[in-house]
């Protein structure tokens, strides 16, 4: 158990550039027999601070550079939010400048494009944003 403040090293990591927030495969710190993620990455310094799964979980997601479709600045916007082309959508709110979402989800590392889907529709996309 660490006090705050107090950071061990765990572990290594060959490019800590290729890392991105969320991240679990290819750290290699399993510690204690318990997965870790990346929750935050610091290139310069060359750091990857890891945590449990529930460290990682949130429900805001902000946000740059958003573009609308159909519905340009009706905010709030319920939407169906998908950050992964692997990973499935989440129910969620556009604000501006963020995404809430209804459940906590492990967070969306910046750069990640957010596509926007009509709830009512899933086919159907409303928008889009680069995760900040």
């Amino acid at each position: 158990q660490l006090e705050c403040g107090v950071v061990a090293v765990v572990g290594t990591v060959a490019a800590v550039e290729l890392v991105t927030g969320g991240r679990r495969r290819g750290l290699g710190v399993a510690a204690g027999g318990r997965r870790r993620y990346a929750l935050r990455v610091d290139v310069d310094n060359r750091q990857v601070e890891v945590g449990d799964r529930e460290a990682s979980l949130t429900r805001t997601v902000p946000f740059d550079q958003p573009t609308t479709v159909d519905q340009p600045g009706r905010l709030p916007l319920r939407v169906l939010v998908q950050s992964s082309a692997h990973g499935g959508a989440s129910a969620g709110r556009v604000e501006p400048g963020r995404v809430v979402l209804d459940e906590p989800r492990v967070a969306v590392a910046p750069g990640q494009t957010l596509a926007f889907y009509d709830p009512d529709d899933p086919d159907r996309v409303v928008g889009s944003a680069v995760a900040a």
